[in-house]
């Protein structure tokens, strides 16, 4: 009996040790599980623009990371030697602790994969976006640009903006019929040139406005650098305009690809979705590539007031760089939910509602944007 109970006494330690490791394990594991989550599934299409509002539905109705993981996320990011470096420059802030959220369609967009979590950081004009595999806790990509904020460009020489496109409901500013809870920009990427020696940038978005001059905007689309000496950046951004800077996305797009842009409300997505809570998704379909939040932002100072949208092209330079033209369509859709009509373009204006368009000059070049006959487009012109 003696004997059978020392064996019992040496078995216990054993056991407890192999436990505290398996344990330590599992403690300094990815956090890749439901509150990770790598992949979704989506009803199969080969059409772009239904494959863009299945993924836009998945997205809205995604669970929030947990902040266990959110914070793993970041501390990878910043443990990075990217980041070591970038923060040599100066004082850095982090746009959000929340990541974006970079994914990649799987065949006949039957689901997408999260490729990265990504965090966007600001230090003396520069922004440097860090991308996170969810799967292994590594960096797989980054990318730094200048940092913009994307304003509201407005038909008034006192903003400093290029150009830019509004469309509201109602009769007048002021008492709209009803708010708009999704907004939506197709186009193709154009080429960007620049004789700037220090640099242009260009963007096109699309995005919800509470206000017309954009206090609060829910917007996204893609920025581009061109220098003179022929180098150009180019890629996919999303803000909470009045809220903080945008999220850049480290994938690379190029001139030519189609992308698609969408802002809209979780009351969009379902019929118990929330008016206040804001989504943001704009995807590459040329590579199958896309960039959105990582789950809806509920941000009470846009709120339910979204009536105004604008598609817009901008820079905030002393020179406009050279970016041809662009056609650029776009739809509007109000709250089905709540009795509203299900969408219409944003070129036909809809009851009481009115369109305009814009143009600036600056610099001895002008940007227009006009109108295309009511064909649910309109043109984003250099001359």
């Amino acid at each position: 009996m003696m004997s059978k109970l020392t064996r019992n006494r040496r078995i216990w330690p054993l056991a407890a040790i192999l436990a505290l490791f398996l344990l330590s394990l599992a403690s300094a594991a990815p956090l890749v599980t439901a509150s990770s989550p790598t992949g979704l599934s989506l009803p199969r299409t080969t059409d772009s623009q239904t494959c863009f509002q299945n993924i836009n539905d998945a997205v809205a109705q995604q669970n929030a990371l947990s902040p266990e993981t959110d914070t793993q996320l970041l501390q990878t990011a910043e443990s990075s030697s990217q980041y070591q470096a970038f923060s040599q420059t100066g004082n850095v802030s982090v746009v959000s602790t929340i990541p974006a959220m970079e994914y990649r369609t799987t065949s006949a967009c039957a689901g997408i994969t999260v490729e990265a979590y990504t965090f966007s950081f600001i230090s003396e004009g520069k922004e440097l976006s860090i991308a996170v595999d969810p799967s292994t806790m590594s960096v797989i990509r980054t990318l730094t640009v200048p940092a913009v904020s994307w304003g509201v460009a407005l038909n008034s020489s006192s903003y400093p903006w290029g150009g830019g496109y509004g469309y509201w409901n109602g009769s007048t500013y002021s008492s709209p019929t009803y708010p708009w809870y999704y907004i939506e920009g197709d186009w193709s990427l154009p080429t960007v040139t620049s004789g700037c020696s220090g640099g242009c940038t260009y963007g096109i978005w699309s995005g919800l406005t509470n206000t017309y001059g954009g206090e609060y905007m829910a917007q996204t689309g893609f920025g581009a650098d061109a220098y003179s000496s022929g180098s150009t950046n180019y890629w996919l951004w999303y803000q909470f305009y009045g809220y903080g800077n945008p999220h850049d996305c480290t994938f690379t797009v190029s001139p030519g690809n189609t992308l698609l842009s969408a802002s809209y409300s979780s009351a969009w997505a379902s019929s118990g979705g929330s008016a206040s809570s804001y989504n943001e998704d704009t995807y590459d379909s040329s590579v199958g590539q896309g960039c959105a939040t990582s789950s809806a932002f509920s941000w009470s100072s846009l709120g339910t007031n979204s009536y105004f949208a604008i598609l817009t092209g901008e820079t905030q330079q002393s020179t406009i760089p050279d970016f041809g033209q662009v056609t650029i369509t776009g739809t509007i859709y109000d709250n089905v939910y709540n009795g509203g009509p299900s969408g219409h373009c944003t070129s036909t204006p809809y009851s009481n509602g009115d369109a305009e368009s814009f143009y600036y000059s600056y610099g001895g070049n002008i940007m227009t944007e006009s109108l295309d006959n009511g064909h649910c487009a309109f043109n984003d012109d250099y001359w």
